[in-house]
């Protein structure tokens, strides 16, 4: 009898690992779930914040128009509507700079001395 308690043990033990296993897994879907929900409605709160000092920019112009030319206005009011749709291009843009900059600075590398 010993043997065979000692196959089910071995076999309740493997069950157990593949469950916690398992569980693991579904837990760590259930947190990027909610950290996917989480980002897009810190997304959407940040955009209707942006788009409120939009207004708030907007209205500022407006009472003080006669301290602005009204080129100067709207070339900032559509630079500012326009920065959430160019932001990426724009980080990417540094970053690479950045990247250029630590190329400079690589002692390892003689190609840039």
């Amino acid at each position: 009898m010993a043997p065979i308690d000692e196959k089910v043990d071995a076999i309740n033990e493997v069950i157990n690992h593949i469950t916690e296993e398992q569980e693991l897994n579904n837990r760590k879907i259930n947190y990027f779930g909610q950290d996917k929900y989480i980002n897009l409605y810190v997304n959407r709160v940040g955009i209707i914040l942006y788009y409120i000092v939009f207004i708030l920019l907007a209205l500022s112009f407006y009472l003080n128009r006669e301290s602005y030319s009204i080129i100067m206005i709207v070339i900032s009011l559509i630079m500012f509507a326009l920065l959430p749709f160019v932001i990426k291009y724009i980080t990417n843009f540094a970053y690479e700079q950045f990247l250029g900059l630590l190329k400079l600075f690589y002692k390892g590398n003689s190609l840039y001395l």
